[in-house]
Order: structure tokens, then C-alpha cells, then sequence
């Protein structure tokens, strides 16, 4: 992974999400634990009340900072952990979090321009008028950014996008979020939207979400097109773009490894009670 597991990793400077709303902080070069409120307290259902703890850096050093928490702190209603700091508990520091583990996935990230590979297909889009390999990707902002006056105009536009989503991964999270999500999408030469990306612009780096092509459309290079060109593009305004990734789908890390967004840690969650996510990930 190349970067040490603490506070200048990537995850945690731009992705953790919770300095502005921790309850206790610690970090350092090697580790960090935060106790974080819950992000939505009005509409969180029972398994969602209460604090959430969060676990990240090299094995040892977490420990130390583990054993530090205050007790008060000690009994979240939910904890994730890198997995290198999961499999050096024992079952009685494991149970202790929770009787159910899962949630994992990955974190990917990049700093560098990504490889571009054209689109096969016979429907592959028109390229850009400027010509070379690149095709045209097209960007529409949030629906939250928009004056109310002109979600009117695009409002169709949003649908298709969100229809699109939908059907090709059914499972993301950027459905029920879509409209804080700025969007990329890729159209065939018909006219057909075959592959979406949501982007949340962050202080310093760009997180992909929503990332989906229709069947149809599929293993003929547009999925490909669309991340490379956005990730590109992303990168002459922020310094790093980064995801996360369902561990199971090893379809998608196929695509990420070819090319080359980095690896970075992998995280489970675990808690008292089950994990409703699960099921969506069936």
C-alpha cells in the first residue's frame, strides 16, 4: 500500500470525514480513533443511534491508542477498522465491539493520470472535436448547486441519469444520494447514456460514487473511458480522487488494477446488532 496506516494517509486526510464532527480525536503518524456523532440523528432508524468509532493505522500503534480510548467511549453502537487492526484483536476485543462483522471494502485512491483504453463497441461514442483518444464526457452539476430556476431545464436529464444508475449498479449508495452528487456520463453514438459517475468534490480531492454502465454496454471499454477521463480531469483541480469498493466485486477491482488507481487499506464494521447493508449486498 506505500503509505504509512495514520493521519498523512490519504484515507484519512481527505475521506475519514470526521474532524469537524468527532466527539474525541486522537491521531498521529501511526494511528487514529474518532468518535464520531451520527451523521443523521433525526432520520437514523434503531441500529443507527448512537456514536460511531472509527479505527485506523498500523496494528500496534492502533492498539496503544485503542487502550487509551476513555471508557466512556468504549461501547459504540458501531465501529470500522482498517483490517490489519481487526485481525490482530482477540475474539474476546473482537465480541466485544459486536457479535457481527462484515461491511468490508476497499479503498482506492491515485495522485497520477490514469492509462486510457478505447472503446470497442459498435456504438462507441463520437470522439471530442479537439480528436485523439479522447471522447466525449459530459458533466452536469448536483441538483443541490442548481438555482431552483434551472432544475427545471435539466430535470429530464437527471432522471436518465439516475434510471441509468439504477439499472447498472443497483446497489450504490449515490442513488439515494444522488442529488448531492455532481455527474459524469458517457453516451453511445445513439444517444444513450451507457455509463454514469458521481463525483463529490471534497477540500483537496475528488470522491467517485455511483459509478454504473448498463449491461448493454459492458466489457466494450466505456465504464473504462469514463473513470480515466474523469479521473483525469479531476486531477488538474484537486490533488488526489478516490473511492470505495464492495470487496466481493472482483470484476471492478479487475478494472482498477489495469489501470492503476492504488490499493490502499481495507475496512470492516462490525456491531451489536446486525448489518442491514448485508442484504444488499447479495
Amino acid at each position: 500500500m506505500g503509505e504509512t496506516l495514520g493521519k498523512n494517509h490519504p484515507f484519512w486526510r481527505y475521506d475519514a470525514g470526521l474532524l469537524n464532527e468527532a466527539l474525541y480525536l486522537h491521531e498521529d503518524d501511526e494511528a487514529c480513533v474518532a468518535v464520531v456523532a451520527p451523521r443523521h440523528p433525526a432520520t437514523n432508524t434503531a441500529h443507527e443511534v448512537g456514536y460511531r468509532l472509527v479505527i485506523f493505522g498500523e496494528p500496534a500503534p492502533a492498539a496503544s491508542a485503542l487502550a487509551a480510548l476513555p471508557h466512556q467511549w468504549r461501547t459504540p453502537a458501531r465501529v470500522m477498522m482498517n483490517r490489519e487492526v481487526y485481525e490482530s484483536l482477540t475474539d474476546s476485543e473482537r465480541h466485544h465491539f459486536g457479535e457481527h462483522w462484515g461491511l468490508e471494502w476497499d479503498y482506492y485512491y491515485t495522485s497520477q493520470p490514469l492509462e486510457y483504453d478505447a472503446v470497442d463497441h459498435p456504438q462507441a461514442p463520437a470522439r471530442t472535436p479537439r480528436g485523439g483518444n479522447a471522447y466525449k464526457v459530459e458533466y452536469l452539476r448536483s441538483p443541490r448547486s442548481l438555482p431552483f430556476s434551472e432544475r427545471g431545464a435539466v430535470a429530464p436529464l437527471y432522471a436518465e441519469l439516475r434510471t441509468v444508475l439504477a439499472q447498472s449498479n443497483p446497489i450504490t449508495s449515490a442513488i439515494d444520494d444522488f442529488d448531492d452528487f455532481d455527474w459524469a456520463y458517457l453516451r453511445s453514438s445513439s444517444g444513450t447514456i451507457a455509463s454514469v459517475l458521481g463525483i463529490e468534490k471534497r477540500p483537496g480531492s475528488a470522491h467517485l460514487g455511483g459509478f454504473g454502465t448498463l449491461p448493454a454496454f459492458r466489457r466494450h471499454g466505456f465504464g473504462r473511458t469514463l473513470i480515466v477521463q474523469a479521473t483525469n480531469s479531476l486531477l488538474t483541480q484537486v490533488p488526489y480522487v478516490t473511492f470505495g469498493m464492495w470487496t466481493w466485486n472482483d470484476v471492478a477491482r479487475q478494472l482498477y488494477q489495469q489501470i492503476h488507481f492504488t490499493a490502499g487499506p481495507r475496512f470492516i464494521s462490525g456491531s451489536p446488532t446486525a448489518l442491514p447493508e448485508l442484504e444488499r449486498q447479495v
